[in-house]
């Protein structure tokens, strides 16, 4: 309860920082997963799409709209989000999430590319290359 209330007082303050600056894109970003801490994923939707609409190139903020989709097992929605935020910005955990939507849809084999280039990109993401041995869903019937 204490964290929710600190999230919270997070949400007010990127929301009065959004009245004074709404074309700035990180408070909308910052406040966007904010909400979605609290589980709150249309505010947090909203607030992606303005953070991207205000800035396209944004990565994190695409990578992180591709989280929730995948959370919420928008697997489509989740793929482009995180295709483009490697387009635009390759990096680890992107490379991982992607491979953690594939294994999610069954494809267990992109799912394994991916999680082998998040491991070159940075050796900590090694643990995913155990997850694919041994495949936490079943295939798609």
């Amino acid at each position: 309860m204490n964290n929710d209330v600190e999230i919270l007082k997070q949400i007010n303050s990127y929301s009065g920082i959004i009245k004074t600056s709404p074309a700035d894109a990180y408070p909308y970003y910052k406040r966007a997963n904010a909400y979605k801490k609290l589980g709150l994923h249309e505010q947090a939707l909203s607030d992606f799409e303005m953070a991207i609409n205000l800035k396209p190139d944004y990565a994190n903020a695409l990578y992180n709209r591709g989280n929730l989709f995948r959370e919420l097992d928008q697997f489509e929605k989740a793929m482009k989000d995180y295709n483009r935020a490697i387009e635009l910005s390759p990096d680890s955990d992107f490379y991982a999430n992607r491979g953690l939507c594939y294994e999610s849809m069954g494809e267990f084999d992109k799912a394994l590319k991916e999680y082998t280039t998040a491991v070159q990109w940075n050796n900590q993401n090694a643990h995913y290359l155990v997850f694919i041995r041994k495949p936490r869903f079943p295939p798609p019937p």
